[in-house]
């Protein structure tokens, strides 16, 4: 293992080798693990990619409020024209 550590690809087949390497309540019970983690992981992610989206209805909203046209916020913001209208159109 000393020679695996640093190398994130050598440390991850390493650990999958000692899951492997367990009987079969062993390796259910470490792929139930697995599982959940990865479940947390996208559960995350899912959340960050939710603020992101309130935040940019935020902003655009502001933006449209204050009478910028969505040109000038599509290029501020780096949204899509189409994305910028759907924002507007939630406003009314």
């Amino acid at each position: 293992m000393q020679a695996a550590q640093g190398n994130a690809a050598m440390e991850a087949a390493y650990d999958r080798i000692k899951v492997m390497s367990m009987d079969k309540d062993e390796r259910a019970i470490a792929d139930a693990v697995e599982m959940a983690i990865g479940n947390e992981i996208a559960q995350f992610k899912s959340g960050v990619k939710k603020g992101h989206e309130e935040k940019d209805i935020q902003y655009v909203s502001g933006m449209i409020r204050e009478g910028y046209n969505p040109d000038s916020i599509a290029r501020v913001s780096g949204l899509s024209i189409e994305r910028i209208n759907e924002i507007k159109a939630s406003m009314k």
